[in-house]
């Protein structure tokens, strides 16, 4: 605490700010009490509503709350230099303060940094901690991100003791453990994961940056002590602010970059992401801010209202530090955190709706209000004891040790150094009088050397205690979220070893994968029994509506046989049924040889069809739909269900089996067409594509890493098209050599399908095709010999290739040949539009939905929703279901009115999957109705509260299971 000083002993002088550090007293005009309170209240409220102002402008910006430091900065530049031209020019301020920003001083024999160069780096400060906490704010709640700007005065604190040398009494130091005890008490539920509305790693990221403000805090200090020991008067907030104002709008622009640190940019270029941001902010429109925006049409207005809150609240704060005082005014400051936390609890703000906060939350506020108290009558006790003992200074307990030389910022020593001779000092140590109430003797070192060492060790052991406490936390906390220490243990040492932080960061939230997804085409034998099945359906259901069906469908060589269980007052031709399937597809040749090129595998004209149908169990029908009403028309078995949707594509389908599903239409159509006449009815294709999958859930296609095709095709540089193609009259053509047919696929097929296929940025999946692409078109050769005389073929073996390619989930039952009280059929295609319908409508990025039934039972016995962590804004997975129920009917008897499920219509959805198609409607019949999404958006701006009181008030009990 002492140091040598030319053969004396000195006491160094501690500097302790109030509010800012160069310790403004209250203001010596004379203040009605009235505008002191209204403007002590104003300081409240426009800090209240600056906090809430800013969550609501974060739901519409998202991504884009980059926006709302940089609107700020832009607003402060001419409001500061118009209110300092303006004291300069009636006198209030005089020149020589501006001058003084700009002049180099002299310190310890040399020269120092201007002021202007401290303003400069504190506007870097500045504009790192303001930056960071706009891009945070999205992904922290309204009360922590009040409660974590706390941390600053913790590390003004650290930095002053650290590297200005400050001393701070036992009283400040334990209040301060105070506030750091309270911000990680408030901090406890987003790290266990019991926070829905704030991330772990964002609520880290924000305390953390508070360091950058108390790194500008503390070099402004600098710039007003500078000023104090040269001046009697003190240096005008205005032309401090004016001058860091012009530094902090180019830094905050230099900063965007920052964005694409915290993974804010989607993988965009920092070019594309500003441009985006900009037309978020100034389009106007409900799609400006990309599908993650909660009403992207207000981001502007929002951004206004913002702007216009956080001046007010400066205005406000610079004004009471006038009239009221730093001390009282700092108060009110610290008075917003639990305000704002109650306004947040309990009000239902547009766009936001109330927060639920954990007791944890509160029990933070109940540690941080008696801890800043005990802060500010510490501080407030220091400076009465300077003023009223000048001679003898403050006498602080240290609690860092180092060198008490002032460095060359400061210019020199500021506060006078307390000095006796010899075994003087010790005397007048012990003869400090503390003044005040009892505590003043915790803010006063009214103790001799020996008693401040045996407190200081005393307070170390306390301070190892509470470590060891801390530890106990962190390890109860580990248990709950799993590695979260060993991976910033893991973290540190990367760093220390030179590994990049952002580079773990991203490992950590983020992977690449390869995905395959496969289809094969009308001409495969499994999908020759599946358009068979549902032709027979179809024939059914255009004579009787009412139709039971279950009819499964056998090829191999030149048969098909028809068997099952239908029950209809249709009068059927199965034969003609079977065969005009057969030559729709383009089978019309066999030979019974397996060498002969000219076989196609089956023929329409010659081929073999056998019947065997009985009608329905009556044990099935009559718990099943016999003397039931249309709404009570039960279950046609058990099982599960799923649906599935992704917004990587236009239609909501996984980019994988898109491709893969068109890919094998393209072929078909190319054939039928004659564009490539030498291809055959029979085919399959298979696609991997490379993806990412970000924080939130949800997949990125990157790029189209393995297309592979594997067509049946005509004898190469042999076949003709008169022989091939029945009823080809025009001039005669030969088949291609198969490196010529492959080059032609590449053309025709694959380019062409991609050209047709729109990812969710609107731009063709072809762009993600190229060089890196690997093609196998017919990698084991020729394929000559197809359909059903190369494999026998069974109805509903392609279930995989009818739903989604291996994304999200199938509960095995097939779809074709089934009429719509078969569940299997039926609730799968409601699951896909409930599932599609959550996407379009964007409360999430990823949809899996599952039903289960009972047989005989009309309502569902589950409903289950799967978002993989990808819901948007308030409403979480739970109030997604709520919502389901409250918008969807899946009693097997409302899903087929809604659908329109009683209507001829199948055998379209047999080949090319049931999903991702176009809902069209021809000669009054709807197809893929469950494609046409319902809209959902009205939900999205909802709470859990009123999504719930909604479900509450709706009749969900008559058409689900509580």
């Amino acid at each position: 605490m002492l140091r040598k000083h030319g053969g004396r002993y000195c006491i160094p002088y501690c500097h302790i700010a109030i509010l800012h550090p160069s310790g403004s007293k209250r203001s010596t005009s004379v203040s009605s009490f009235f505008v002191q309170v209204v403007l002590l209240v104003a300081v409240v409220l426009f800090g209240c509503a600056n906090n809430i102002a800013k969550q609501i402008a974060a739901q519409p910006l998202q991504r884009y709350t980059y926006m709302l430091g940089l609107s700020t900065a832009v607003a402060y530049v001419p409001l500061y230099w118009f209110i300092l031209v303006l004291l300069l020019l009636i006198q209030v301020v005089p020149k020589s303060q501006f001058r003084f920003v700009w002049k180099r001083g002299e310190g310890q024999g040399r020269r120092v940094a201007a002021p202007v160069a401290l303003l400069a780096v504190s506007a870097l400060g500045d504009s790192l901690g303001d930056t960071i906490g706009a891009i945070c704010t999205p992904h922290v709640s309204g009360p922590l991100h009040s409660l974590l700007s706390n941390c600053t005065p913790i590390f003004i604190a650290l930095l002053s003791m650290c590297l200005l040398q400050e001393r701070y009494s036992l009283m400040q130091s334990l209040a301060l453990l105070g506030v750091f005890a309270a911000v990680v008490t408030g901090l406890l539920p987003s790290l266990e994961g019991l926070s829905a509305t704030s991330e772990p790693v964002f609520a880290v990221i924000l305390g953390g940056s508070c360091i950058f403000n108390a790194v500008a805090f503390v070099l402004k200090d600098l710039v007003f002590k500078r000023y104090k020991a040269e001046n009697e008067d003190g240096l005008n907030i205005f032309v401090m602010n004016a001058h860091l104002a012009l530094f902090q709008l180019p830094l905050t622009i230099l900063l965007i970059p920052l964005n694409e640190l915290l993974k804010q940019t989607n993988g965009e270029g920092i070019g594309a992401y500003t441009q985006e941001a900009l037309h978020c902010v100034f389009g106007g429109q409900a799609d400006s801010c990309g599908e993650d925006s909660n009403h992207a049409e207000l981001a502007g207005r929002c951004v206004g209202i913002y702007v216009i809150f956080n001046v007010l609240w400066n205005m406000a704060v610079l004004l009471s530090v006038k009239h009221s005082g730093a001390l009282v005014t700092f108060i009110a400051l610290k008075a917003i955190f639990p305000v704002s936390t109650i306004l947040f609890a309990y009000v239902d703000w547009p766009l936001l709706g109330p927060t639920h906060l954990s007791w944890l939350v509160w029990l933070s506020i109940l540690l941080l209000l008696p801890s800043i108290a005990a802060y500010q009558y510490a501080t407030q006790l220091q400076v009465q004891r300077a003023l009223l003992h000048p001679s003898l200074g403050r006498c602080c307990w240290p609690l860092c040790p180092g060198r008490a030389e002032r460095g060359p910022l400061l210019g020199g020593t500021l506060g006078p150094e307390l000095c006796s001779e010899g075994g003087k000092t010790e005397r007048v140590l012990s003869s400090c009088q503390c003044h005040g109430s009892a505590m003043a003797s915790w803010a006063c070192c009214d103790i001799g050397i020996h008693q401040a060492e045996t407190m200081a060790s005393a307070f170390f052991s306390l301070i190892d205690s509470i470590g060891e406490t801390f530890e106990g936390v962190v390890e109860n906390v580990e248990n709950v979220v799993g590695t979260v220490e060993k991976e910033v243990e893991g973290a540190v040492q990367q760093m220390d070893a030179g590994v990049d932080l952002d580079d773990v960061l991203e490992a950590r939230t983020t992977r690449t994968f390869l995905f395959s997804s496969e289809s094969v085409n009308e001409g495969h034998p499994d999908k020759i029994c599946d358009q068979v099945s549902d032709a027979v359906l179809d024939a059914c259901l255009t004579a009787d509506p009412k139709s039971k069906v279950a009819c499964e469908t056998a090829t191999k060589d030149n048969m098909v046989m028809v068997a099952g269980e239908i029950t209809t007052g249709a009068k059927l031709d199965y034969d003609k049924v079977v065969r005009g399937v057969v030559q729709q597809i383009g089978f019309d040749s066999f030979v019974d040889d397996l060498s002969s090129v000219d076989s196609k595998g089956l023929s329409y004209k010659t081929c073999e069809v056998l019947v065997r149908i009985n009608k329905q169990s009556p044990d099935i029908a009559g718990g099943v739909h016999v003397g039931k009403d249309e709404m009570d028309v039960g279950a046609g078995d058990q099982g599960i269900m799923f649906g599935y949707a992704s917004d990587e594509t236009s239609d909501c389908m996984p980019l994988t089996h898109s491709m893969a599903t068109r890919l094998g239409k393209t072929l078909t159509d190319v054939r039928k067409s004659g564009e490539c006449w030498w291809l055959r009815p029979d085919g399959k294709t298979q696609v991997t594509i490379e993806y990412m999958q970000h924080p939130d859930g949800s997949v990125e296609p990157k790029k189209i890493h393995t297309v592979v095709i594997s067509t049946q095709h005509a004898e190469p540089s042999k076949a003709k098209r008169t022989q091939e193609c029945a009823g080809y009259s025009g001039a005669e053509m030969v088949a291609p050599t198969m490196e010529q047919m492959n080059k032609e696929i590449e053309e025709k097929v694959i380019k062409r399908t991609l050209q047709s296929i729109k990812l969710k940025n609107g731009q063709q999946a072809i762009s993600l095709y190229g060089s890196h692409t690997h093609l196998h078109i017919n990698p084991s050769g020729k394929f000559i010999i197809g359909g059903p005389q190369g494999d026998a073929g069974l109805t509903g073996r392609k279930i995989i290739i009818d739903t989604y390619g291996g994304w999200g989930a199938h509960g095995g039952g097939a779809f074709s040949g089934k009429d719509p009280t078969k569940v299997d059929r039926s609730a799968a295609y409601i699951c896909r539009q409930m599932a599609k319908s959550v996407v379009s409508s964007g409360l999430s990025a990823r949809c899996l939905v599952q039903l289960s039934y009972a047989i005989g039972v009309a309502k569902p016995l589950s409903l289950f929703v799967e978002t993989y962590g990808s819901e948007k804004g308030a409403l979480t997975v739970d109030d997604i279901t709520n919502v389901l129920k409250i918008e969807f009917d899946c009693r097997p008897g409302a899903i087929a009115q809604s659908l329109a499920l009683r209507e001829p219509k199948y055998q379209d959805t047999a080949a090319y999957c049931h999903f991702g198609r176009e809902p069209v409607t021809k000669n009054g019949i709807k197809f893929f109705e469950w494609e046409n999404s319902k809209d959902l958006s009205k939900y999205k701006s909802m709470s859990s509260s009123q999504v719930e009181a909604a479900l509450k008030a709706s009749t969900y009990l008559t058409k689900w299971v509580d």
